[in-house]
């Protein structure tokens, strides 16, 4: 395969099935739920944010290389930006020493820029990091916190290789005991289960895009699309009525699934009132650890960027921080602004940031 009789284009819907088999090809790429025509048509085509912004590389009518952005907004001090979320950039393992990504890449950039695109953000993993770096020229803002609470720790250790973790895990049972003692955890008869995002969001909403520094958009259309209308996987959306209910003081949204072996719940997204009083955060941590345990998760999984205040209710509740040489798969975080009314400065530092699992599409 000569990357000389390489052809590059936009993507059109008719390719779905194409970058489907190019995805089942390129086997090292974590979501295995992406293997589906259902899938990318509701993640590349329902976004209410609009279509995403895809290009391929084509040689003897064969797809050999893929990268795709899904369109968002960007609050930077209250105001709004139009940015992008690379989702997708893969390559036939045959031509990954080759110059093919990088030229798709800089193909994709040049037309996100023409549609007035003013930042580009993504979480590589290992094999297309150095690319974004050296290659796209893009910046590390850092890599959000890991938080962990040990539901199971016992079977946690008991499914992980190697003989120290399997003698340790008859040991870590009683240790799981005693910390559900420390950091007991019950549903609240406050807490609500949600089937959709309504006007009784956007109250907390527009209080979120205001006091962050740099945090993505979220709107009820788009928060509906991401958690209540996907499609091969279930979330579960928990609320907390405020005076009267017709605001809500907070929510959060978790999902259930088995990832690497062991049974996790997810929190996705986690917002609350600052103002609101009864601890929202805490309420709403705790009935779903409550489902999830109930449900079999053996650990309960949270992402936020170091600087995010609700480190603080994560850890009121009994969530660990996990340092970054014990994260198997840290999602660390690049960016690279474009628009001239973005300070580099400002938007690169990481201490500005507001991020969850539910901004990126791992989960």
């Amino acid at each position: 395969m000569s990357p000389s009789q390489i052809t590059f284009r936009e993507v059109c819907e008719d390719d779905c099935p194409a970058v489907v088999e190019l995805r089942r090809r390129v086997d090292d790429l974590p979501v295995p739920e992406k293997i589906s025509t259902e899938f990318w048509q509701w993640e590349n085509l329902r976004n209410p944010f609009g279509v995403s912004t895809a290009v391929v590389a084509v040689s003897e009518g064969r797809l050999v290389s893929h990268m795709s952005a899904l369109p968002r907004r960007l609050v930077v001090d209250g105001r709004p930006h139009p940015c992008s979320h690379v989702v997708e950039a893969m390559t036939d393992r045959a031509l990954r020493r080759s110059m093919v990504f990088l030229r798709l890449g800089h193909r994709l950039e040049r037309l996100l820029c023409e549609q007035g695109r003013e930042l580009f953000y993504c979480f590589p993993n290992r094999s297309s990091r150095s690319i974004f770096q050296r290659g796209f020229k893009w910046m590390d803002a850092g890599s959000s916190r890991l938080w962990l609470y040990p539901l199971r720790p016992g079977r946690v250790l008991a499914s992980r290789p190697g003989a120290l973790a399997r003698a340790l895990a008859p040991l870590a049972v009683p240790a799981g005991v005693l910390y559900r003692g420390l950091f007991a955890f019950r549903s609240s008869g406050r807490v609500e289960t949600a089937d959709k995002f309504d006007d009784r969001f956007q109250g907390l909403l527009d209080e979120v895009h205001r006091r962050g520094p740099v945090v993505l958009e979220r709107t009820v259309d788009y928060l509906n699309w991401r958690y209540c209308r996907a499609v091969a996987r279930k979330y579960t959306v928990l609320c907390l009525p405020g005076e009267g209910g017709e605001s809500v003081d907070g929510y959060l949204v978790y999902r259930r699934l088995r990832h690497e072996g062991v049974e996790l719940g997810v929190v996705m997204d986690l917002q609350v009132r600052e103002s609101a009083t009864h601890g929202p955060a805490g309420l709403l941590l705790c009935t779903a650890l409550a489902q999830m345990d109930s449900s079999g998760a053996q650990a309960a999984l949270c992402l936020l960027t170091s600087s995010d205040p609700l480190s603080r209710s994560l850890a009121r509740s009994g969530f660990i921080p996990v340092p970054r040489r014990l994260n198997p798969n840290p999602l660390d975080f690049m960016i690279k602004p474009v628009g001239a009314g973005l300070k580099p400065a400002f938007i690169c530092d990481p201490a500005n940031w507001r991020l969850s699992f539910g901004d990126n599409d791992v989960f």
